[in-house]
C-alpha cells in the first residue's frame, strides 16, 4: 500500500529547493561579479524591507533611550549603585540605592546584576 502524502512538502524537497537557490545565488553572482555574501545581504536586505507587515514580538521593556541606572563615587573605592523606579501613585520619583566596595567595574557589574534582578520581580524595592 503507497504512503498517503502529507499536505506539507517533505523535508528533501525543501533541501533540493534550498540547494537550487543556492547554485542560482552563485550563478548570478558571478554574472554581477560580487562577492556571494554581499548578495546574500542584498537579498536579506529585501526580505526584511517587504516584511514591514508580519508580526513582530514586543521589546522585553518599552525602551526610553536613556540608561536605567547610575554608578556614583563616593570615596577612594567606594561607589553607590543607582536604579530609578516608576514614579508612585503621587507622581513622586523612586531611587533604589546600594553601596558597592570594589572598582567601578565591580560597581558596573553589581548596577547590572541589580537591574536584571529588578526587572526579574527578584529585586525588594522600597514600598
Amino acid at each position: 500500500m503507497p504512503r498517503p502524502r502529507s499536505a506539507t512538502p517533505s523535508f528533501s524537497i525543501a533541501v533540493r529547493a534550498g540547494e537550487d537557490l543556492y547554485q542560482r545565488a552563485r550563478l548570478l553572482a558571478a554574472v554581477r561579479c560580487v562577492p556571494l555574501a554581499e548578495l546574500v545581504r542584498e537579498a536579506l536586505r529585501e526580505f526584511v524591507d517587504t516584511a514591514d507587515d508580519m508580526p513582530t514580538m514586543p521589546p522585553a521593556r518599552p525602551s526610553t533611550g536613556r540608561r536605567r541606572g547610575q554608578v556614583v563615587q563616593r570615596g577612594p573605592s567606594s561607589w553607590t549603585i543607582r536604579i530609578s523606579l516608576p514614579a508612585d501613585v503621587e507622581g513622586k520619583r523612586k531611587t533604589w540605592n546600594k553601596t558597592v566596595h570594589g572598582t567601578r567595574q565591580d560597581a558596573e557589574r553589581a548596577l547590572a546584576h541589580a537591574i536584571y534582578r529588578y526587572d526579574s520581580g527578584k529585586l525588594e524595592v522600597p514600598a
